[in-house]
């Protein structure tokens, strides 16, 4: 009778309180999930009473061994896939399909790949609308092979820089040293942009180019899913919980609301476990082939976008250091790297100019280049913005990032593959927090290629012994997790802010002035005190439920559950508030 009753009593907690106080009588964070946010508490009392109602009736063994006996058949992978395939191309209506639909950074990226289509090159100032014929073509290959030759020999000479030259040409342009005009993006993505133009005009012409583009996007976010399901399998050996990964990935806000944007992260999401997969300590060989090609692909993130320069590195280095692995093998990888690392130097440099300090990449600049450095109060508030949630952090991304983390307790001793995992999510997380000069935390796409592996350590738990206070944790931040999905996909097209509907009260906005940051030193320390509480938080909660698995009371172990859920968010709400200059 107490676990209903409190199950019953969370569940109505959101329409006594209206009766009782207003959103602005409490912090924004509890306001919001008192009010606007009630679902949650809803599906929170909703658990304690089915764990009340279904607990040592429902027998789970059984029912997880039919899953994964089918999950184990050619026939549900055959499924799997046809099933992200349609979602993939279905999930974004027709007029979002057209080129004039891909908004913020996407038409420079469209500008590139038109240019690398027509021209050639990624100098955006010239103004070709056809396709040119085989002799302009092989007149413009010739072209860049000779610009080429000659910057390479030019590299290690004195840069002479024209008389007079202006760097800067406005609106995230930059002059090069030929007088032609580059996007400060990277023509890395562009260039398979340019391919996907290229075969659909070929294939359908006369369409909207923003359908090649879509369809590009559609079989990256396949061929995503597909590498996550194969890494998990690798270390896993669980069908079943390979498949709870790939949709817990995909279902969250950042891959499934930012997945169909022309981003790097959309890319990266693919292209991480892929390499991940092949270059981690494992069982598998790393033939020549296969090294050569992991090479390329590790020297491509060079190509993609400046911020993957730190991630690209670590990839040199599982690649260079992997154990049992033959010199040859090391060599074709150090090779390919080389290759592609060698390429983008020439084109920053001595095509386009922009690796002159004048034309850097302002975010690659702010990042690793200037301030701030790694023992600046301003690079470390960035790391604590994108647990905080300084724009779309806390409630996208936490539900994962926290019982991810919360996961390794449930977990033995760290492999070597383990360690090299999280090494990936730690480099990645930087990258990403740090975007935008470490100030003002990192929007929910860029969490994208991070998300998956505390997801990956989180479904390793959930299918071991873990804790049932874990699982049904677990279980109340997924369903969340799939609310705010549901809203971010409904509202991202009416402003880049995808929490304008679900903060629209400032009295339940828990950042009010979104981004709501400053850049005085103060502002960082109350940054780093949120930080604190927050892990101080988790630390408590993981010490807790690690305590009620050694010593189980399953009579009151619904209550327990939602009222030490209802403690955390009021410690977190309060304590926020509490810490928020006013």
């Amino acid at each position: 009778m107490i676990n209903l009753a409190v199950g019953l009593g969370i569940a109505a907690l959101p329409y006594l309180a209206s009766g009782i106080v207003s959103a602005s009588d409490l912090p924004p964070i509890l306001a919001y999930l008192l009010f606007p946010g009630r679902n949650l508490l809803l599906l929170l009392g909703g658990i304690v009473i089915a764990w009340t109602a279904l607990r040592g009736r429902v027998a789970v063994e059984p029912l997880a061994a039919r899953l994964e006996a089918i999950t184990s058949h050619r026939a549900f992978a055959l499924f799997a896939l046809a099933l992200v395939s349609f979602v993939s191309f279905a999930r974004v209506p027709q007029q979002e399909k057209e080129a004039d639909a891909f908004g913020g950074d996407e038409p420079k990226y469209l500008r590139i790949a038109f240019s690398l289509l027509r021209d050639t090159d990624a100098d955006v100032s010239g103004g070709r609308t056809e396709t040119p014929d085989f002799a302009t073509r092989v007149q413009q290959v010739r072209n860049l092979a000779l610009v080429s030759r000659d910057s390479a020999l030019n590299l290690f000479r004195p840069l002479v820089v024209p008389e007079g030259h202006v760097w800067n040409a406005g609106n995230w342009t930059v002059r090069g040293l030929d007088g032609g005009l580059y996007h400060l993006q990277p023509p890395g993505l562009p260039a398979l942009v340019a391919v996907a133009l290229g075969i659909g005009e070929a294939v359908l012409p006369g369409r909207d180019p923003g359908i090649y583009v879509f369809v590009l996007l559609a079989v990256v976010w396949i061929l995503a899913a597909r590498e996550l399901w194969l890494l998990s399998l690798d270390l896993t050996r669980d069908s079943l919980g390979s498949a709870s990964l790939v949709g817990l990935v995909f279902l969250s806000a950042p891959v499934y609301v930012g997945g169909y944007q022309l981003f790097p992260e959309a890319l990266s999401l693919w292209i991480f476990p892929w390499l991940l997969r092949r270059l981690r300590t494992s069982d598998r060989t790393l033939g020549p082939a296969t090294a050569l090609a992991c090479g390329l692909v590790s020297g491509y993130l060079l190509w993609i976008h400046p911020k993957l320069t730190v991630v690209a590195a670590l990839f040199l280095a599982l690649g260079l250091f992997r154990p049992d692995t033959k010199t040859s093998a090391r060599a074709w990888f150090a090779l390919g790297f080389f290759v592609t690392a060698f390429t983008s130097l020439l084109y920053c440099h001595h095509i386009s100019g922009l690796f002159r300090p004048e034309g850097l990449y302002i975010r690659q600049a702010e990042e690793y280049v200037g301030s701030p450095n790694p023992l600046s109060l301003r690079f470390a508030a960035g790391l604590v913005k994108a647990l905080l949630g300084g724009r779309d952090g806390l409630l996208v991304f936490a539900p994962i990032l926290v019982l991810g983390v919360v996961a390794l307790s449930a977990l033995k001793r760290p492999s070597r593959s383990t360690v090299e995992t999280w090494c990936l999510f730690a480099v990645v997380w930087l990258t990403s927090a740090v975007h935008d000069g470490a100030s003002l935390g990192s929007p929910a796409r860029l969490m994208a290629p991070v998300v998956f592996v505390p997801a990956l350590f989180l479904s390793r738990a959930l299918r071991g012994e873990a804790p049932a206070s874990f699982k049904a944790a677990a279980v109340l931040l997924f369903v969340f997790g799939c609310q705010i999905t549901n809203t971010m996909s409904s509202d991202w097209r009416r402003n880049v802010n995808p929490y304008r509907t679900m903060f629209a009260n400032s009295a339940t906005n828990f950042e009010p002035s979104l981004p709501g940051n400053s850049f005085s030193d103060p502002a960082y320390v109350v940054d780093l005190e949120k930080a604190v509480l927050i892990l101080a938080g988790l630390a408590l909660t993981t010490g807790l439920m690690k305590r009620s698995a050694a010593r189980p009371s399953p009579n009151l172990a619904p209550a327990r559950f939602g009222t030490g859920v209802l403690a955390v968010v009021a410690i977190l709400a309060f304590g926020l508030n509490r810490l928020s200059p006013p």
